[in-house]
């Protein structure tokens, strides 16, 4: 039956009828949630996702199921609360049979449980909708409003210059950003006075980076140490716009995390990468390449224990999650469960 044709159909339905349908649907749904993040805690625990070329179980709903970003990010949080505090797994597994308990509002609480609090306050979060939950934490957590607002918020323009996306946000015109009481003060130990000022303001106006590509608009609030250290390099640095020095800055995280701590030698490290397109070289059985460019680490394709060598033949790009499976094959699960264990000590 085509979509149009159910719908005329439900039409001939009694009110009653159909809240009724639409009640079943929605208690089936909650069913088929709760029972898929059991599933997902036994996935995850196997490391599955390994196998089918995924660097974790997030990356395979999101890349492999199709699942929005948010959904599997929730679904995860879900099934990592009810592994980490096992005496909470049957409450909220049937909290969110009942609809008592959404995923999102296990989200909002996840990283404020600990095992002290937790039946607490999955109790007294149950039933709440976001904005009393919100008011829940706002009330009980000291500092909760700071740490929302520093979360950021980020939006990629893709095919603009930098150059365009700042023109586009203020019009032809180009107007000095605001000057706030901290950059006042910035200026005033700076010694910017008159043309000097102005000279400066002309400078935040048109940002350093005016290279074409994609352009980034990101909106963040920074607490704390982070506050302060951008102030400083404000004050090191007065006449550079806070744009080049976030620039700066996030070059120099790159650079130091672009290769990975290794006995390799850094030469050919870099020749791996360039072969590799800095990309994880993983392929499972069905031909899928696993997409994971972070946490790469270089992997022997013969281990050095099995009289493997470091020329760049022998040497590969794996993720964390793919670098371990291969050892896993080599040496056995247990023996590097236990050189992990080891390790922490």
């Amino acid at each position: 039956m085509q979509v149009a044709e159910k719908i005329q159909s439900l039409e001939h339905l009694s009110q009653v009828e159909l809240v009724g349908a639409l009640d079943k649907y929605l208690g089936a749904e909650r069913r088929l949630l709760a029972c898929f993040i059991l599933y997902l805690i036994e996935f995850d625990r196997r490391k599955i996702f390994r196998e089918l070329g995924f660097s974790s179980s997030y990356h395979w709903m999101t890349n492999g199921l199709g699942m929005a970003e948010s959904g599997a990010v929730r679904r995860m949080n879900a099934a990592r609360i009810m592994v980490r505090y096992p005496q909470m797994a049957q409450m909220i597994f049937s909290k969110i049979m009942n609809g008592q308990l959404s995923l999102m509002v296990i989200s909002m609480i996840f990283s404020h449980v600990n095992n002290d609090n937790c039946v607490e306050l999955m109790e007294q979060v149950s039933g709440k909708n976001r904005l009393e939950v919100e008011k829940f934490l706002a009330n009980r957590i000291e500092g909760y409003h700071a740490m929302q607002s520093a979360r950021a918020w980020m939006r990629v323009l893709p095919g603009a210059s930098v150059q365009n996306e700042m023109a586009s946000s203020r019009g032809s015109e180009a107007i000095p950003l605001p000057i706030n009481e901290a950059d006042a003060k910035l200026e005033a130990n700076a010694g910017l006075v008159g043309a000097d000022r102005q000279r400066v303001a002309d400078r935040v106006a048109t940002p350093a980076v005016q290279t074409p590509g994609p352009a980034i608009r990101l909106a963040v609030t920074l607490v704390g140490e982070g506050a302060k250290d951008l102030l400083r390099l404000r004050e090191l640095y007065p006449y550079r716009d806070p744009s080049q020095i976030i620039h700066d800055a996030l070059g120099l995280m790159r650079k130091a995390r672009d290769l990975p701590a290794s006995r390799v030698p850094k030469a050919i490290q870099r020749q791996v990468f360039v072969r590799d397109a800095s990309q994880c070289t993983f392929v499972s059985d069905d031909g899928r390449r696993c997409s994971e460019r972070g946490r790469l680490q270089i992997d022997h394709i013969l281990p050095l224990a099995k009289g493997g060598d470091d020329r760049p033949e022998n040497l590969r790009l794996l993720c964390a999650a793919h670098n371990q499976m291969m050892a896993e094959r080599h040496f056995g699960k247990d023996f590097m469960r236990d050189k992990i264990a080891s390790g922490k000590h």
